[in-house]
């Protein structure tokens, strides 16, 4: 399992990639991201796709045969960032603060670019220079609605949408626009208003 960022800067020493760290760390997606390092070009997974059966039997009896099916997942590393130049005569005219200004408003673009990647990233838009988002992932039809027919935000079935996920023991987190958010609160403040 891999280190959030923020679990990340408990080890780190080096003072500019403290800032880096704490930089990405702003975001509220990227803050509870793990990271890992990969070797290589590529990660290579299993998604479980199917449980083996199982049962119960009488005595001397077998059980009956069945496998769990997997289906293999790669993901490539994709290169990311950017260059930052400073001319020179600008630190001398006014100081290493003009080119910490310039590396972290870089390091705020490339978080704010990675997190609308993770949400509706499209390799096929960045000629396979990118990766595709969560938005592209899901599976036409897997996605529930959190309305009825265009009606208010119904709890119950935002509850269904959580509980069809299967984290596998680890943490289930929203992830939703501002707006979104916002709506929910709404929907939170009238319901508490009635009880």
């Amino acid at each position: 399992m891999g280190l959030t960022l923020i679990e990340a800067a408990k080890y780190e020493t080096r003072l500019e990639h403290l800032a880096v760290i704490k930089t990405f760390a702003e975001g509220e997606l990227l803050s509870w991201l793990p990271f890992m390092n990969i070797a290589g070009g590529g990660l290579f997974y299993s998604v479980e796709k199917e449980l083996p059966s199982v049962g119960f039997r009488a005595v001397n009896e077998g059980y009956k045969q069945s496998y769990g099916v997997v289906d293999p997942q790669s993901e490539a590393v994709h290169l990311f960032g950017g260059d930052v130049d400073v001319d020179r005569s600008i630190v001398d005219l006014q100081g290493p603060e003009a080119r910490a200004a310039q590396t972290e408003m870089k390091v705020r673009s490339m978080r704010l670019t990675l997190e609308a990647a993770l949400i509706n990233g499209d390799a096929t838009a960045s000629q396979g220079r990118g990766f595709d988002g969560l938005a592209k992932r899901l599976m036409p039809g897997s996605e529930m609605a959190l309305n009825n027919g265009g009606g208010a935000l119904d709890f119950d079935k935002l509850d269904e949408l959580i509980d069809s996920v299967n984290s596998y023991g680890g943490m289930k987190f929203l992830v939703m626009s501002k707006a979104m958010r916002r709506q929910l609160n709404a929907l939170a403040q009238i319901g508490r208003a009635h009880v």
